[in-house]
Formats: C-alpha cells, structure tokens, sequence
C-alpha cells in the first residue's frame, strides 16, 4: 500500500516519471545507473538531516530499519518508519528528511528514467512461488522479494529488465537453460542492473540468500 506522505508529496514535484532525474542529494551516491534506471545509496548517520531536495518517481529499498522525519516544501512533516527489507514505490516528490533513529539509516533508491523496451523472459513470481512474492506494483514496475536457505534452490525462471538489491548475501550457484553454471559471492548491500535472462539459482552457502528484484515494465 502506498504511504499517505509519498501520496501527498506527489503534489510538491510535477516532473514526468520519464524525465532526467534530479542532481543526487548530498547525503546520497550513485551506486549504478544506466538509460532506464540510477540507483543511488543514500546514508544517514544519526540526527543527520538533509537539506530540501528532490526525487523522481522511484522505488526505496530499505537496508536498515528507519524513523525518518519527511518534511515537505509548505513545512509539514510526518514521520516514517519502516523495517529492513521494506520496499516502496514512491511518487515524484521534493523533500527534506531527518533520522530520529538512534541508528545509521540507509537504503537503495532505484529511480525510474526512460521506459524500457526489453521484453521479459519468463515471471519468477509464477514460476518460482516457493522463494519470489510480488510485494508492489505499478505500471511501471514489478517489485519482487526472493528467499532461498542455505541447500535449497530455485527452478529455472525467466525475468525482465531489473535492478537487484541484496538484502542478505551469500553464495549462490546461478545455472543457465544451456546447462552451464557460475558461482556467485553476493555482498549485503550489492546492486546491480541486468538484462532480461532465465536462470536457475542454487544457495550454495550457509546464510539465507534474500533480495529485492525491480523489474522495469516494458512499454506497450
């Protein structure tokens, strides 16, 4: 369900979801980025503030826990909390955020550039629902969250265009329709932006494999 605050703050920016997407906030780096999607990594230390800046239309992956307090351009605020893990899909927006945590906040914030046009190649979420649930969704993305214990693995499954954000990480035996496999050490925190593919996924080893997936919905 989309947050009250995101539905209000789509009122502050008219930006189109397609245009070029906002200088990078201080507070935040560019973790990866090409004609479709940037991803920027943006950290809080405790107490920090942020000055007024904008977004555009984008997804918000959060790496830690968060009670954030969002203040709009016309001064009023709320505040925000959310658990590790969470994932929403956010409106254009402009704002200014402070973390009340006692804590460092930090997330992944995949914002959305021009439509895509690559077409995907299968639907984890159907082909996979053992380990992949959709948690939101719009008309231009799907987001999925995939969890596979250490020994256990994923059939072969198709996705689209996507961003990937690992929550936790691992090894992973990742194994193409051709038969050819590679292995994989993926880092909590990792993100990456890939090309439509099918493939089959094996935890190979001891701590569970979870990962929020983006995936870009092509135009008509």
């Amino acid at each position: 369900m989309r947050p009250a605050w995101l539905l209000a703050a789509a009122l502050a920016a008219a930006a189109p979801a397609h245009a070029q997407p906002p200088a990078a906030p201080a507070h935040a780096s560019v973790a990866a980025e090409n004609q479709h999607a940037r991803v920027l990594r943006a950290r809080l230390a405790p107490g920090q503030s942020t000055p007024m800046h904008e977004h555009s239309e984008r997804v918000v992956v959060f790496l830690t826990g968060a009670k954030l307090e969002v203040t709009l351009p016309d001064g009023t605020s709320r505040v925000v909390e959310r658990k590790a893990g969470d994932a929403d899909i956010a409106p254009p927006t402009k704002h200014a955020v402070r973390n009340l945590a006692a804590a460092p906040f930090e997330a992944a914030e995949i914002e959305l550039l021009a439509p895509t046009a690559a077409r995907p190649l299968g639907d984890a979420a159907k082909e996979d629902a053992k380990h992949t649930v959709v948690v939101a969704a719009n008309e231009r993305v799907r987001v999925l969250r995939t969890k596979i214990v250490p020994g256990d693995a994923a059939p072969m499954h198709g996705h689209g265009e996507r961003v990937t954000v690992i929550l936790s990480g691992g090894a992973m035996r990742i194994t193409s329709p051709d038969g050819t496999s590679r292995d994989a050490e993926m880092r909590t925190g990792d993100v990456s932006i890939a090309a439509p593919v099918r493939h089959a996924a094996a935890n190979v080893g001891t701590t569970l494999h979870d990962a929020i997936t983006v995936e870009l919905v092509p135009t008509p």
